[in-house]
């Protein structure tokens, strides 16, 4: 069920536009009637939901709301701001009193200058507690979170009954996208005279030396800077060309993950630079959004999230287990694990991240935080990343942090003796790794390699499973497994058990094509039938399945989400009635369908025993499908 959430001193209406992104239906933005500049951009962009709140009369008529899943709001704290008085304590008392009126299931309060060790945090907590709220103060850096290059430290009073549902420790895996300055700037060159209209006294103390083409107010002068920060009364400035102009609204609008078809008029500019300023990140707001608890289903929460690493920290965790290495890291010492080896210790922290832009500059940071954990001093660290890095980026860190890295290269050696582990690995990596030659790592000794590793007779697993409702489970997972033995090399980023935005299909299983693939199969069916993912689905039947679950597959093939091919594994496979079926939806849709029995699954398992590709018995079947094509 979707979610809802109401919004209140909602600056330009982004935390409103955060929350919907993430999934939530917004019921209400709530604004204070001094505020018409907000008031009219928000009506632009949100229509009727958005009202004039006068918090001594109107509370009471958002009591349909009572029971809401969020209450997400802006307020304004200062030092002398106090919970029983004192300057502008109102909205203060309308947090207290929005919370008693509706009682959210969970609230988010932006609330900027204040911290854990105020007394006026002290006295919400407690306060909050009193109405059985679990509560707490987190702060976050906005450029490690989503990646845009802004100096942005937000803080949050975060609340909710049941506090195991938010899932901050997702906030800060690293792996947003890094965003340059260029990337955000206006293409085309900016027209509006305005925006060159720069006092020439701040430029003649621009601080010379700087080659970059954004320009902050330090102190008392401009300066090039990589990251912006912000300033409402010294407004950033942007070199084009000869000519410095500022910044201009859409272009920190971008920055603060506001899309370009967001309404912002420019009835007063200068308000408008400070809405957008002090208005919350889009983007943090949505992340912020899935850490509470946006999915019921743990599993496809985590699957939207942080899928890749999360599997990846529980292979190596596999794979420490397989090899009966103890993690002796106390709770006290924040690090991925700990190995104490006689005299030694080593200390490991897991990364993988989505792409390789910017990877020297994400595993510098990852080092300096590694570098950070107290309990270490003695411990040689081992930072396993699973992308590919550079010598000379590993030789750097070494030299420059002390940190040793394992890259792809080492997992891929180390992995040799697991092969259902370096499936599984293979499988979370969006390009094929065949020509990537697997290298000893440092410390190698960890891992003694196994020459004689363990070989999985993938047949005789299949074959244990019976037929039928009772193992249908079983051999879900033994044909997952079999997927990643015969195409890792080929699939990524696999998910199970995806529930379709109706809430009406689920199907299995779905993988993305990997760039770089050189399987002739794969390659055909993303040129020609403009896919991208592939649905696999699993019948444990007695029988041969019937049209009916040709049609039931065919539901979730769409051309317009790249996803034109399915996949069905079953025990006997198609009766006449199916094999019809899928000829006619390859026919009339153009969306192909193919059917592995038990027999074929034995042929592609013995195909990759032998070193052959198995992808090439797939096209086998397309070309057999496609030249039996009746009219």
């Amino acid at each position: 069920m979707q979610k809802s959430v109401i919004t209140f001193n909602d600056e330009l209406g982004t935390l409103a536009l955060g929350f919907s992104k993430a999934g939530y239906d917004v019921k209400a933005i709530c604004l204070e009637n001094e505020d018409k500049e907000n008031y009219i951009v928000c009506k632009e962009n949100w229509g009727n939901i958005v009202k004039y709140v006068e918090y001594e009369k109107d509370w009471q008529e958002l009591s349909d709301y009572r029971g809401i899943d969020c209450l997400a709001g802006r307020i304004k704290f200062r030092k002398e701001y106090s919970c029983n008085g004192g300057n502008n304590h109102c909205q203060v008392t309308d947090l207290f009193r929005s919370i008693e009126d509706i009682r959210p299931k969970s609230f988010v309060m932006q609330c900027n200058g204040l911290n854990k060790t105020s007394d006026v945090y002290d006295e919400l907590r407690k306060h909050i507690e009193n109405m059985e709220y679990y509560v707490r103060i987190e702060h976050f850096n906005t450029r490690y979170i989503t990646g845009y290059p802004v100096k942005e430290n937000v803080s949050f009073i975060i609340g909710a009954t049941d506090f195991d549902d938010v899932k901050f420790d997702l906030l800060t895996n690293g792996d947003a996208p890094i965003y340059s300055i260029e990337e955000l700037l206006e293409k085309k060159e900016v027209e509006d005279i305005w925006y060159y209209r720069v006092n020439e006294k701040d430029l003649m103390r621009l601080e010379q030396g700087g080659t970059g083409r954004l320009l902050c107010w330090y102190q008392n002068h401009y300066r090039n800077e990589e990251f912006i920060s912000w300033n409402t009364v010294k407004i950033p400035l942007i070199v084009q060309g000869k000519f410095i102009r500022k910044i201009t609204h859409r272009e920190i609008a971008r920055i603060k993950g506001i899309p370009d078809e967001y309404i912002l008029p420019l009835n007063n500019k200068y308000l408008l630079y400070r809405k957008l300023m002090y208005c919350t990140n889009v983007r943090l707001i949505q992340q912020l959004a899935f850490s509470m608890g946006l999915y019921n289903d743990e599993d496809e929460y985590l699957s939207r999230k942080a899928t890749r690493s999360m599997r990846f920290e529980k292979l190596l965790f596999s794979l420490f287990d397989q090899k009966q290495i103890k993690n002796e890291a106390r709770e006290d010492i924040y690090i991925d694990f700990l190995y104490k080896r006689d005299i030694e210790t080593f200390g490991f922290e897991f990364k993988i991240y989505s792409n390789n832009t910017d990877i020297r500059k994400k595993l510098i940071i990852a080092s300096k935080k590694f570098n950070a954990i107290s309990g270490l001093k003695e411990a040689k660290k081992i930072l396993i990343v699973g992308n590919i890095v550079g010598e000379n980026i590993k030789e750097y860190i070494e030299k420059s942090l002390n940190v040793t890295i394992w890259d792809i290269e080492n997992l891929l050696w180390i992995l040799e003796e697991f092969p259902q582990l370096k499936n599984e690995f293979i499988s979370l990596l969006s390009y094929n790794v065949s020509q990537i030659s697997p290298r000893k790592p440092q410390y190698d000794y960890i891992f003694t390699y196994n020459k004689d590793s363990e070989v999985v007779d993938w047949q005789e697993r299949l074959r244990k499973v019976r037929s039928g409702k009772s193992d249908a489970r079983k051999y879900e997972l033994i044909c997952e497994d079999i997927i990643k033995h015969l195409f890792a090399e080929n699939i990524e980023l696999f998910k199970t058990q995806k529930l379709s935005n109706n809430g009406l299909y689920r199907f299995d299983y779905c993988g993305k094509i990997k760039h770089g693939n050189s399987s002739e199969f794969f390659d055909t069916i993303q040129k020609f039938f403009g896919t991208k993912y592939i649905i696999f689905e699993f019948k444990n039947y007695k029988e041969e399945i019937s049209q009916k679950e040709i049609y039931s597959t065919e539901k979730y093939l769409y051309e317009k989400a790249l996803r034109k091919v399915a996949i069905i594994f079953s025990r006997k496979g198609l009766d006449k009635s199916a094999e019809k079926a899928s000829r006619g939806s390859l026919r009339e849709m153009g969306k192909l369908i193919i059917c592995l029995s038990d027999e074929d699954v034995n042929k592609l398992i013995d195909m990759k025993n032998n070193n052959e590709e198995p992808a090439d018995y797939l096209e086998d079947i397309l070309d057999n499908m496609l030249m039996d094509l009746e009219k």
